[in-house]
């Protein structure tokens, strides 16, 4: 609800937003440009399933954007670090592997200073 508000609110025409469930997008092949995951990759329970069809979903050379928590207690700073612990199926260098592995390439993390729990890794087609 939220995201269809903003949407509406920004007159944004060119994003969708479209529920999926865990083994599949729900999106036309090579039908978008970007993919941004924010805060749900490790929710993600089939992820060479999922990633597969993400990327079948994906243009030639288009971008995946992966935003997500260490699995790292020690880097909570808004979770209590048994939520981080109990909640965070896996590390970064886990998910990066799976996401490779379902045919995507790594190409740089961006590093924000503010962001402190979560990181970001950018993937190309």
């Amino acid at each position: 609800k939220c995201l269809r508000e903003k949407k509406k609110d920004l007159a944004l025409s060119n994003v969708h937003i479209l529920g999926c469930d865990s083994r599949s997008t729900k999106l036309g092949s090579k039908s978008i440009d970007l993919a941004f995951m924010c805060d749900v990759y490790h929710h993600v329970e089939y992820p060479n399933t999922f990633m597969s069809d993400l990327r079948r979903s994906i243009k030639d050379g288009g971008r995946l954007i992966v935003v997500d928590f260490y699995n790292d207690p020690k880097r909570a700073k808004f979770h209590k670090p048994e939520w981080i612990r109990d909640h965070i199926r896996a590390g970064k260098d886990v998910f990066r592997s799976e996401i490779e592995g379902a045919g995507f390439t790594y190409l740089y993390d961006v590093v924000l200073e503010d962001l402190q729990e979560n990181y970001i890794m950018v993937f190309e087609k």
